[in-house]
């Protein structure tokens, strides 16, 4: 079997392609996250559309819109991202990324007792399939102005997590 998954993965990559994001490219977003251990034994999950804006090679800003349920409530994050992609010439590009949201709804305030800014740095893969798909996989570390996060029965201002979704370019 992992043999069978080695040649796949080769295979991808043989057929795969190199990516250099130019300036002037216009990026459509569509991830999320799903969490599977809400202390009410519900599933939350929260999916992320955003639209971003190439001003240099590999350099994007723009606008990011999240949309939360945690299987009672729902809440909305509104706000902005950057984010620098490393040129490997390959089909796989990692990136840094830095958005700053600003959440509400009681989705968002299930934990927190108000509204609150949210800081997320993020480390990620792209994974491109043509030269305007690409598959994404990314590391998060939230940080947040009120305790909005439960960790062990604990109320918390960060988290971590993963997220994962689709991009296109234009």
């Amino acid at each position: 079997m992992k043999k069978l998954a080695l040649i796949a993965m080769m295979v991808a990559a043989a057929t795969s392609f190199g990516a250099t994001i130019p300036m002037d490219t216009l990026e459509l977003r569509l991830g999320g996250k799903m969490d599977f251990s809400n202390p009410q034994g519900k599933v939350n999950w929260l999916v992320e559309s955003g639209l971003g804006y190439f001003v240099y090679d590999n350099i994007e800003f723009g606008g990011i819109v999240d949309w939360g349920y945690n299987g009672y409530d729902m809440g909305l994050g509104l706000g902005g991202f950057g984010e620098a992609n490393l040129d490997l010439d390959a089909f796989i590009m990692p990136y840094f990324a830095m958005r700053l949201q600003y959440c509400f709804g009681q989705y968002y305030r299930n934990t927190a007792e108000h509204n609150y800014i949210l800081w997320e740095p993020a480390v990620g893969l792209k994974f491109f399939l043509s030269e305007s798909v690409a598959i994404y996989s990314e590391l998060y570390f939230d940080l947040a102005t009120e305790k909005a996060f439960v960790q062990n029965d604990d109320a918390k201002n960060n988290d971590l997590g993963l997220k994962a979704g689709v991009r296109c370019y234009f």
